[in-house]
């Protein structure tokens, strides 16, 4: 027997079968720096996850080696991270179609490396991140959330600005964010299908960044700014 070829057969038979892993159909939690630092090892050549994908663990700093992810078939939700300071492994994701939920992040100052996401089918929601300070340093590519813009208790959050490029959105609800002046990032909406409600920012002195808004859906609420 050609054991030479028998090797390379074997190899190339790993290679192949490894690249044929190029989805994971239920979704995936990583809860460990270990378990993000291993799946581009774990998954070679997976780019697109059809189920949720949850990111919450104590020692989690970066999402770095998510970098080959391009598509999230469920939700994102990053979660209860005290130490995870940046997001900018998830910088090649496009489209999630479900919802994001960026909350309770410590560490956190801003969500650069969702600003590629031109489409979100679900709600996107940033809560209870207290050092986020502003979006993203440049606009995000965000044009449509199905869903609701959830913004509240980011007691450190001065803007939005990076949200200049959103165009459809079914509702808006911004709630007890310490330090808002203003609602810049949002004329590019003129219609919401649902709601706003704007309430119990404490520092808000301006809806510049509504002047194009000429339809409501449902109810209309401005309180306890």
């Amino acid at each position: 027997m050609n054991y030479r070829f028998l090797l390379t057969f074997i190899f190339g038979f790993f290679i192949i079968n490894s690249y044929a892993q190029v989805c994971i159909e239920d979704g995936i939690e990583l809860t460990t720096q270990a378990e993000i630092d291993s799946f581009s090892f774990n998954y070679l050549g997976c780019d697109s996850i059809y189920g949720d994908v949850v990111i919450s663990g104590a020692d989690i700093t970066n999402v770095d080696s998510l970098i080959q992810l391009t598509y999230i078939g469920g939700n994102l939700l990053i979660t209860g991270n005290q130490n995870l300071i940046n997001l900018e492994g998830l910088t090649n994701i496009v489209i999630v179609d479900g919802s994001i939920s960026v909350a309770s992040n410590d560490s956190l100052t801003t969500i650069y490396g969702l600003h590629n996401i031109e489409k979100i089918l679900g709600d996107f929601a940033l809560k209870g991140n207290p050092l986020l300070d502003s979006l993203s340093p440049e606009p995000l590519a965000l044009d449509t959330i199905w869903g609701n813009l959830q913004i509240s208790n980011n007691s450190n959050l001065k803007s939005f600005n990076s949200l200049i490029g959103l165009s459809y959105i079914n509702a808006i609800e911004i709630t007890n964010n310490d330090s808002l002046t203003n609602l810049i990032g949002l004329e590019g909406i003129n219609t919401l299908k649902s709601h706003l409600d704007i309430g119990n920012n404490e520092s808000l002195f301006s809806f510049e960044g509504l002047e194009n808004l000429d339809s409501i859906g449902t109810y209309f609420s401005i309180n306890g700014n």
